[in-house]
């Protein structure tokens, strides 16, 4: 399988690159234990999911454990387990729960990055109630950093594609994404955030066989940092869902907060 395929070929990657920095005398590769996550609460106004115009207030809480390092100063990995909701909203037309493994190897050439990933992922109905189906996730992305010379503004665009293969074939899809971070530093600790993205989604089998969804989405808001490890964020979004299925369609507004952390608990070598 394809999948079976890249993950063999990241491990490969990985052996190869430890064995050149040794054979070069590069620093070792490094090691460092994580832990991040998010607790956000949101409202959002739609027809598709809200039939009667009510707005609709949710929580969808993010947790993951991550082991990540640097192979040699451009080369860099990451193991990860993290659980949470559907971290790719669109794809359901519920809110389901998911628990995945995943690892992920990028590459840098200044501030440019690209990468491959593979995920394991279990989904399940609601707050992981009953369980509905796995799937394998392979993917290949691309960035890039830019930051003017006062630091005063980021803009950092990004692109990604990936497959997902399920046990249900329904779910099997292709996905392509595109999206713009931009972020303008107004005071210390405060940032103005605009991101504009369309998703691409192409479903493969079962009775979703040939239907093919479009997202379009803008949201801007406002982030604090609390410190080097906890951020606030508060923003307005819009989204809008084209589908060659009709009754899948809908148009979104939405207003939530967010509070993010990130935590590095061991690192090695120190």
């Amino acid at each position: 399988m394809a999948y079976r395929a890249l993950a063999l070929g990241l491990v490969g990657v990985v052996l190869l690159a430890t064995a050149a920095s040794a054979q070069t005398g590069e620093r070792m590769p490094t090691l460092a234990f994580g832990v991040d996550g998010s607790l956000p609460l949101s409202t959002s106004d739609t027809t598709y999911r809200n039939p009667r115009g009510r707005s609709d207030y949710q929580t969808s809480p993010y947790l993951r454990l991550s082991a990540s390092g640097k192979l040699v100063p451009d080369l860099s990995y990451s193991f990860y387990a993290s659980g949470g909701f559907e971290k790719y909203p669109f794809r359901q037309d519920a809110d389901n729960t998911y628990a995945s493994l995943g690892t992920s190897l990028t590459r840098r050439w200044g501030p440019l990055s690209a990468g491959v990933s593979y995920e394991r992922n279990y989904a399940f109905d609601g707050i992981f109630g009953q369980y509905l189906y796995a799937s394998n996730d392979v993917g290949i992305y691309s960035s890039y950093h830019w930051t003017d010379a006062a630091k005063l503004v980021r803009l950092k665009p990004g692109f990604a594609m990936s497959r997902r293969f399920a046990d249900d074939p329904s779910e099997d899809s292709f996905v392509y994404s595109f999206k713009l971070d931009a972020e303008r530093k107004v005071a210390e600790r405060w940032w103005l955030t605009l991101t504009p993205r369309v998703r691409r989604q192409h479903f493969l089998g079962s009775e979703n066989d040939g239907r093919v969804d479009t997202i379009y989405s803008i949201s801007t808001g406002a982030r604090y940092t609390i410190s080097d490890h906890f951020q606030i964020s508060a923003g307005i979004g819009y989204d809008h869902r084209e589908s060659t299925a009709e009754t899948k369609r809908y148009d979104s507004f939405s207003f939530g907060v967010s509070l993010d952390f990130s935590h590095t608990f061991a690192s090695f070598p120190r």
